[in-house]
């Protein structure tokens, strides 16, 4: 498998995590409603995974559960 494909794969994984995060997490629901001000829906989502990823290293940097609704 290429580098460029597994990529892609990972990143559409991240994507839909970053969707299930919108649905289930206000503060990032209200983050991705502020986005769409600016951007496209795509665009917006990415911003949020790319928010989400941030997230995902704190937790196993520090061992802190994650904390929904919390805004950093």
């Amino acid at each position: 498998m290429l580098e460029n494909e597994l990529l892609i794969i990972h990143g559409s994984s991240l994507i839909e995590c970053a969707w299930t995060t919108v649905q289930r997490d206000p503060v990032m629901l209200n983050r991705y409603e502020e986005l769409l001000q600016r951007h496209t829906g795509k665009r917006a989502i990415v911003i949020i995974a790319r928010k989400l990823l941030s997230r995902i290293y704190h937790v196993l940097k520090t061992g802190e559960p994650y904390q929904v609704g919390y805004s950093n």
